[in-house]
């Protein structure tokens, strides 16, 4: 399983994000960097990601969704029609490592 921390503090911007998962799941060139080419791209996959978000504030009642809240919004509905994806809270996942690649 590829696992990706998504870590709420690390970006800068939403470009900043969709750089990273562009990266780390190698989309294709013509990635559109938006939630629609998000939601498109997640759809593909098929091999088994776990997403780990780590949140630094959780959107309160009444409060204006932020770009994040909405992609992660994307991330959890893709979870739930794409069997290959998954998501987890990082405060579920504990301590994330320096090196995902030593998680089995």
């Amino acid at each position: 399983m590829r696992w990706v921390f998504i870590d709420e503090g690390k970006f800068e911007d939403a470009a900043a994000f969709h750089a990273y998962l562009a990266d780390e799941l190698d989309f294709p060139d013509y990635y559109g960097c938006n939630l629609d080419a998000l939601n498109d791209c997640l759809g593909d996959i098929d091999d088994p990601v776990c997403f780990v978000i780590g949140r630094t504030s959780e959107p309160q009642d009444g409060e204006q969704r932020t770009w994040f809240d909405r992609a992660c919004t994307v991330l959890y509905r893709s979870a739930r029609d794409n069997d290959a994806i998954s998501v987890m809270d990082a405060e579920e996942f504990g301590e994330i490592p320096d090196n995902p690649d030593d998680i089995d």
